[in-house]
């Protein structure tokens, strides 16, 4: 799973012009942190879920509420002009971290453009 998330995030990065100028060092680095990053959220959400009494309960709320934001995201895209496209990270940062991780989605998006 973490090889699949640095594969996107790879080819993420290389798309956005921010990381077009650094050197592979740099980028190498940034990827480095950004998948740290990344599984060290997941390992928060997991826990938190894993706290409260009813884990399966919640983390199936949350993958429901995530991904029902992920459909609606998608369907306004068309009409608000920020779309995010369902692959394998967006789906995985929905059904894991739920509403919060699509919000963090479109905040990632609205910054970088793309």
């Amino acid at each position: 799973m973490l090889r699949v998330l640095f594969l996107d995030i790879s080819s993420v990065a290389r798309t956005y012009p921010v990381m077009e100028s650094k050197s592979p060092e740099v980028k190498n680095m940034a990827l480095s942190i950004l998948t740290a990053a990344a599984g060290a959220v997941c390992l928060i959400m997991l826990a938190a879920l894993w706290r409260s009494r009813h884990f399966l309960r919640s983390l199936c709320f949350s993958a429901l509420t995530g991904n029902a934001a992920l459909l609606a995201v998608c369907w306004s895209g068309t009409f608000t002009g920020i779309a995010l496209s369902p692959n394998l990270f967006t789906v995985g940062a929905a059904t894991l971290l739920g509403l919060p991780g699509v919000i963090s989605l479109l905040v990632v998006k609205l910054i970088f453009g793309a």
